[in-house]
């Protein structure tokens, strides 16, 4: 009865041409960061290639992966910069801005220069999730 009310509704047949866009473009996103990471850790032509053909499919379904692609772009640029005084902070930068390596600090993490301000007790994100689910 559910699969005869869904056919028949104009609403679910319409919608549902719109988001298989999407779950394409979330399954290239995660080839295409799949493929960047292992190039990052062992850079060939044959994988070089694969990120232009992930890249290429990503910018075909969905114009707005264009902002994606940029972020990654500026990210791998910066990390390719290489100050002599400071090569390995400049990559770190750069792998961090291309989402390839997480942040070894920040305001969420109980180490590094936050320290004093990372309130000890739960979050209020996880309070607010709480409390919706009773």
């Amino acid at each position: 009865m559910v699969v005869a009310v869904l056919a028949s509704s104009p609403f679910a047949v319409r919608y549902a041409t719109e988001v298989r866009m999407y779950g394409l473009l979330l399954v290239l996103l995660l080839v295409l960061h799949l493929v960047v990471v292992s190039t990052w850790e062992r850079p060939s032509r044959g994988r070089a290639g694969a990120v232009a053909v992930v890249v290429a499919a990503v910018l075909l379904t969905h114009y707005w992966a264009l902002f994606a692609v940029t972020v990654l772009g500026i990210g791998t640029l910066a990390s390719r910069r290489v100050d002599r005084g400071r090569g390995k902070s400049c990559r770190r930068r750069g792998r961090r801005l291309s989402g390839l390596r997480p942040m070894e600090s920040g305001p969420d993490r109980p180490d590094g220069p936050y320290r004093d301000t990372v309130v000890a007790g739960a979050r209020p994100t996880v309070v607010v999730a709480l409390a919706l689910e009773a």
